[in-house]
């Protein structure tokens, strides 16, 4: 005679949780809105390119869409449309207390699901800020191909720092996307003022952290990254804020999915 099932460890659980969540997202409109966000600038780019636009202007569009559009709205919007998918959505349409009455652990739950968001962005946005640099020609003297890889390294370290954030207030809050939107407009307010106060920023931290690839021929190309009065922190302390931002948000959502009632609306609590 056989003994109880055992439940699925932790380990298993995240890995099912992920793959089953990356194929759910291929199949989402969260996946057609975050390839429409990496696709943009790139489609922006080559339209430029086409109007027959000098090759310093095609370079001062590069820069202004590598930061306005790439970090601050397709890294960052690809964040909250993935990060604001669970746990509420899931609560409403009553899938969620499949999950949460199973004989697994909930963070290990949450755990899986924002493995696949991490895998899908890191999928998609490095690859965008690449192909970003390939829709521009530049002048034959500026480096721009070292700029582009700066861009996608940055990319791998701050995009899993919005992702935390936004599933921490997802996790927090059933009204996660509007204040993911009111943070990611306070943030490039904030970057703007320049000082300390712009060092709290993420963008604080990308522009740092593209700063060094960026030679005085290019300089005056790549204003919107490199102002004036722009102080770039050390490349450490860039790496190091971003990656403790991802560690500690992500933690406090995972203690928060694992004490939350979440009560869909039409639904019983989870």
């Amino acid at each position: 005679m056989s003994g109880p099932v055992r439940p699925p460890g932790a380990a298993k659980t995240v890995l099912e949780t992920a793959a089953f969540t990356l194929l759910r997202t291929a199949r989402g409109k969260r996946w057609m809105i975050a390839a429409a966000l990496v696709l943009l600038p790139t489609v922006i780019a080559l339209i430029v390119r086409a109007s027959d636009v000098s090759p310093f202007r095609q370079e001062r569009v590069f820069f202004g869409l590598l930061i306005n559009l790439h970090f601050k709205l397709a890294v960052a919007g690809t964040a909250l449309a993935f990060a604001t998918a669970f746990p509420w959505p899931e609560a409403d349409d009553a899938s969620l207390t499949w999950w949460f009455t199973s004989p697994v652990k909930r963070w290990a739950v949450a755990l899986g699901r924002f493995a696949a968001a991490l895998v899908t962005g890191l999928v998609l946005l490095p690859c965008a800020a690449l192909l970003l640099k390939s829709a521009v020609v530049g002048r034959p003297t500026s480096d721009l191909g070292a700029v582009a890889r700066s861009a996608a390294l940055a990319t791998v370290v701050v995009y899993p720092a919005y992702l935390a954030v936004f599933s921490l207030v997802s996790a927090w809050t059933r009204r996660a996307l509007v204040i993911g939107l009111v943070f990611v407009v306070l943030e490039n307010f904030l970057v703007a003022l320049q000082g300390n106060v712009a060092r709290l920023t993420m963008i604080h931290h990308v522009k740092s952290l593209l700063a060094p690839s960026i030679t005085p021929d290019i300089g005056r190309a790549a204003w919107s990254i490199v102002s004036r009065d722009f102080e770039a922190s050390a490349a450490s302390t860039s790496v190091t804020a971003l990656v403790a931002t991802t560690v500690i948000a992500l933690a406090l959502s995972l203690v928060l999915v694992t004490r939350g009632e979440y009560r869909g609306k039409t639904s019983q609590a989870a």
